[in-house]
């Protein structure tokens, strides 16, 4: 039998995709390009950034509504259109993540000195956990600290910067004091004038 697409919605092209239609799937995917598309645009220089070209982006997107046509169940309130977004813009997001966490793991954490230089043992970097947030706007934010801290270790000493390496993987003072053999009055003026650094750096921002 053969069927006009152009005269369907989307509800009966994917009872046609389950009945096995060998034209259906195609039809859908072609239908919903443009909604890939529109990512690719949104995201292509974050991904870049970050070692993925825009065809990455397209699979990525076309697994993604691929995944929507197979498990999109129509007893739920969403729309075919709503969730096939949702799974081609959760895709493209996933892969960029993935993607920064390989290449840069600086780019998938917020740089914080002051939480580093305010506590003892506290980490240089803190993860983000808001999963609400845009990743777009969250890498943004996290290159943008990631430039900060470059700009204070242009600044530093050498001494300064092995402490600061020490305390970014979680060394207390007193582990650092040891392991460079030094005191520790040392090692937390180390920290005080990396401190002083950091906020000086920040005022001419």
């Amino acid at each position: 039998m053969e069927y006009d697409f152009k005269k369907i919605n989307d509800y009966e092209i994917l009872f046609l995709v389950n009945e096995k239609n060998e034209n259906a799937e195609e039809i859908l995917i072609n239908k919903y390009k443009n909604l890939i598309n529109k990512y690719i645009e949104e995201y292509k220089t974050i991904a870049l950034q970050n070692g993925l070209e825009e065809c990455d982006l397209y699979q990525e997107g076309l697994l993604g509504l691929t995944n929507a046509i197979k498990t999109f169940d129509q007893s739920k309130e969403a729309s075919f259109f709503t969730y096939a977004n949702i799974c081609i813009k959760t895709k493209i997001q996933t892969a960029i993540r993935n993607s920064s966490s390989k290449k840069n793991i600086a780019l998938n954490q917020s740089v914080s000195l002051d939480n580093l230089i305010n506590s003892e043992t506290a980490n240089y970097y803190d993860i983000i956990c808001d999963s609400k947030n845009d990743i777009s706007e969250r890498l943004l934010k996290q290159e943008e600290q990631q430039q900060l801290f470059n700009k204070v270790e242009e600044c530093l000493t050498p001494f300064e910067k092995q402490v600061l390496k020490l305390k970014t993987n979680s060394y207390s003072n007193d582990e650092i004091a040891t392991k460079l053999q030094k005191d520790k009055r040392s090692i937390e003026n180390a920290i005080n004038r990396i401190r002083n650094k950091y906020r000086n750096i920040k005022k001419e921002e």
